[in-house]
């Protein structure tokens, strides 16, 4: 199988003129930091306005896991952006463990949970000292099912280029077929009419263990691997404590692999995979997956390259 290759030419005949004023995208990126912070803040006082209209109420704490989780979210993004922002001679990114595409898993359990703690019922079960906390609907429990089959068949099913393609269109001819033939409303009326209820505490055990995982993943420990890119050299870190390696720019090819539609796009929204060639006494192949943003990184060595020698 083929894969895309985006290369640069280092060297550029055409005149470029350098300036120190910060272009738009550099503009924006200064700008996150204080973003997040009041996405931040916003969904914190949201969760303590709930908390307090809700906390006499009989039952279960109103905590309302939803704005806390995008909270701690936005301040981790906050403090990730102001420490790591690209300058306007460099851009540093980062290699992402899978881990990273299971977002969808804590998010739903969130707001799942907090659905189901504010119009949810209490159930008596036999046997149980405690009813259960549920929604009467069994359409949530569902959709949560389906949403944890997507991401582990996002996440370990390597799709690519017109593989991925080929998946996507068998699965939209199979649901077609299925409407022709009156299969689909058969299929679908007994799939929703399935018990399956998910309760409360259910919604809120897996929303906290995946989502504090992934913040440490996320924000801590995927940042020990990074590159570094200027106008002449390339720096690449494996591990903190390892040291780093510098490259001349001149020397190192960066190709992009062709990307999982469902894995880089539906959950990564534009992530994926590089390789780095680097070239001379020290040859090496770097495999750098789930790389954020990717294409924007690849733009942005090809204008750092154009300003080799003048900077």
């Amino acid at each position: 199988m083929s894969e895309e290759t985006n290369t640069s030419n280092p060297v550029d005949n055409e005149v470029t003129q350098y300036t120190n004023s910060q272009s738009p995208s550099e503009l924006g990126k200064s700008r996150a930091p204080l973003v997040y912070f009041f996405i931040a803040l916003i969904m914190g006082v949201a969760a303590v306005v709930i908390f307090y209209s809700k906390k006499g109420q009989e039952g279960i704490t109103p905590i309302a896991f939803t704005p806390i989780a995008l909270a701690i979210w936005a301040l981790g993004q906050m403090f990730h952006t102001a420490r790591y922002k690209k300058s306007s001679d460099s851009i540093t990114f980062y290699s992402h463990s899978e881990f990273f595409y299971y977002w969808p898993l804590w998010l739903v359990s969130f707001v799942f949970g907090d659905i189901t703690l504010f119009f949810g019922s209490h159930v008596a079960v036999e046997g149980l000292s405690t009813s259960l906390l549920v929604m009467q609907e069994t359409g949530y429990g569902l959709v949560y099912i389906m949403v944890l089959a997507f991401s582990l068949f996002a996440t370990g099913v390597n799709l690519r280029g017109v593989w991925a393609l080929l998946t996507l269109v068998c699965l939209i001819f199979g649901v077609f077929l299925m409407s022709y033939y009156g299969v689909w409303d058969t299929v679908s009326s007994w799939v929703i009419q399935q018990p399956v209820y998910l309760n409360h505490g259910f919604y809120l055990a897996i929303g906290v263990m995946l989502f504090l995982p992934w913040c440490l993943v996320v924000f801590l420990f995927d940042t020990r691997k990074y590159v570094k890119i200027e106008s002449n050299t390339v720096t690449i870190v494996h591990e903190i404590g390892e040291g780093a390696r510098a490259y001349d720019t001149i020397g190192v090819m960066m190709e992009k692999k062709l990307d999982n539609f469902f894995k880089h796009y539906l959950l990564g929204f534009g992530s994926g995979d590089l390789v780095i060639r680097t070239s001379g006494g020290s040859n090496e192949v770097i495999h750098l997956p789930n790389v954020l943003g990717v294409d924007k990184v690849l733009n942005e060595l090809e204008n750092l390259r154009s300003m080799r020698g003048r900077i």
